[in-house]
């Protein structure tokens, strides 16, 4: 879909939610964690959710931009796409944008894929269980590709840490045994982490 670049564009990436604006200042760029602001240095605005949020996610970067957002800008989401090369990821934002009456695109900048894990790999899963290992994960498809390869591990026994809600659920659903939910933030994660030792 060709964009009127006459008129205000967001794009939203894995680094976060980029506007592009006609403009000599250049693009302004909405980011969901502080440490993508790092990586975004070309731009001549950033936005994003407070580093002391509760979450970093689309709902926090919606409270922030919504706003901004004008009936019939254009949005561009540059995202992953999964396996089959179809672009993937949740859909909650531009489903919001759409509601505003927003044109929402996408486009696959990257494929996720799974690491595959060997026989050996999957044992040491095992053990890890065993031996009350704290696993930590930032990403419902990590949890998910874990779970679906070790489908004999007893994950009852599994203790997690994991970065949203909604993380919380999935393992909830595929059996670990105690999760815990850490807010942004180093601090946080390790207090999260002490908690299931």
């Amino acid at each position: 879909m060709p964009f009127d670049f006459w008129r205000t564009h967001f794009a939203i990436t894995p680094i976060g939610l980029i506007t592009f604006r006609w403009r000599a200042l250049g693009a302004r760029v909405r980011v969901q964690r502080p440490l993508w602001r790092s990586v975004v240095f070309a731009a001549s605005q950033i936005d994003q959710p407070a580093s002391q949020s509760q979450q970093l996610d689309s709902e926090a970067l919606w409270d922030v931009v919504a706003s901004q957002v004008v009936q019939g800008m254009n949005v561009l989401f540059v995202r992953g796409a999964d396996e089959s090369g179809a672009t993937a990821g949740r859909d909650w934002l531009a489903l919001e944008l759409e509601k505003a009456h927003v044109k929402v695109s996408a486009v696959a900048a990257y494929q996720r894929t799974p690491t595959q894990l060997t026989e050996p790999q999957k044992a040491q899963v095992q053990k890890f269980i065993a031996d009350g290992a704290i696993w930590v994960f930032s990403s419902s498809a990590a949890l998910q590709a874990l779970a679906t390869q070790c489908p004999q591990a007893n994950w009852s026994m599994a203790k997690a840490t994991v970065t949203h809600p909604r993380m919380a659920d999935l393992a909830q659903k595929i059996g670990w045994g105690a999760v815990a939910i850490a807010p942004p933030g180093l601090r946080s994660l390790q207090a999260s982490i002490k908690s299931l030792a």
